[in-house]
């Protein structure tokens, strides 16, 4: 299943800045195609996720 798209040398129309961690994207860039968030590279992407699985854990455990 294809999560994301690694995007070489394109400018974003609007909005150019890291869903994570803020910063300005330039030249390359990583885009989630579910939620079409944009992060500034592979590692703020793999944060990010981690971060989603860890929160699904927890009410996962919750309702249980």
């Amino acid at each position: 299943m294809l999560r994301f798209i690694l995007v070489n040398d394109r400018t974003l129309r609007a909005n150019p800045h890291c869903a994570l961690c803020c910063a300005d994207i330039t030249g390359s860039y990583v885009r989630e195609i579910n939620t079409k968030f944009c992060y500034c590279s592979r590692g703020c992407f793999l944060s990010h996720t981690s971060l989603g699985q860890r929160v699904i854990e927890r009410a996962a455990r919750a309702a249980s």
